[in-house]
């Protein structure tokens, strides 16, 4: 029988959070491989997922906090929410080329057809986490690191995201060849 307590608990909670990220970034990459029929196509997604934990890092030292166990499990939330605006990007542009368009013209269709829905969706989440984060109601010392971690990083991250997915995704499929574009199923 150990006694620790909370600080403990925390303590063990903070060290197992890591694990909990690679996992849930190697569970995102598998279901997409799955769903996009390609290797490469997760990999443009998940590209995402760094620039919001830059994101992250920056917003705490601006409001100059620690990373505390909340702020990484903003974090970990944050890699999901990161993921489905590349998600719905290289969707769009899947489509595209699917209906015939060479990926530089399905990019740019995609990039342009796709940012006001990706800027409305981001600006709402910030919009709604910025009171907790700015501690406008009032200061709450255990959640305003996870409201920064997710408002920051999410602001971050679709800045960077509608460059570096497009960007990613027209470099990689030249480099493969077409490779990094979906595998179309064949007629029987």
């Amino acid at each position: 029988l150990l006694w620790g307590g909370e600080a403990a608990d925390t303590a063990e909670s903070f060290e197992r959070l890591p694990y909990a990220a690679v996992l849930a970034l190697l569970l995102i990459y598998a279901i997409l491989a799955v769903q996009f029929g390609s290797y490469v196509q997760p990999l443009i997604i998940l590209a995402a997922v760094p620039l919001g934990l830059a994101g992250v890092m920056l917003g705490l030292f601006v409001f100059r906090l620690d990373l505390s166990l909340s702020a990484m499990i903003g974090a970990v939330g944050l890699i999901g929410i990161v993921v489905n605006d590349s998600l719905v990007l290289v969707d769009f542009i899947n489509q595209r080329r699917s209906a015939g368009a060479d990926a530089r013209d399905a990019v740019v269709e995609a990039s342009l057809v796709r940012l006001r829905p990706i800027l409305i969706t981001t600006l709402t989440t910030v919009s709604g986490l910025l009171p907790l984060a700015l501690g406008i109601a009032g200061a709450e010392p255990l959640l305003a690191p996870m409201a920064v971690s997710l408002s920051v990083g999410l602001s971050f991250a679709t800045a960077l995201t509608l460059v570096a997915v497009p960007v990613l995704y027209l470099v990689l499929d030249d480099l493969t060849g077409g490779l990094a574009s979906p595998v179309e199923p064949e007629a029987a």
